[in-house]
């Protein structure tokens, strides 16, 4: 995993950010040594260490979280899985 073209741990806890930077890896499966984006449409920032900051100050990007939800829940009712709750 690479972050901002430094090398970091594999497990990473992330959030998308206004002002972050692309997480890559290395594609072990094709074997190629080409780096992937793994969050391919926004950058994130690393937040592993307990941070006293606000996501105001993070630059959390919450209409991406938002525009993310409003998709899983359109695709729950195209495929009519709400009625397994009933």
């Amino acid at each position: 995993m690479y972050y901002n073209n430094q090398k970091v741990q594999q497990l990473n806890r992330v959030a998308v950010s206004k002002k972050g930077y692309y997480l890559y890896k290395k594609n072990k499966k094709k074997n190629t040594g080409i780096m992937e984006n793994v969050l391919k449409d926004t950058p994130v920032i690393i937040l592993n260490e307990p941070t006293t900051k606000t996501p105001q100050e993070l630059n959390i990007d919450f209409n991406w979280y938002i525009k993310k939800a409003k998709e899983f829940l359109t695709e729950l009712n195209n495929n009519n899985q709400t009625s397994l709750f009933i």
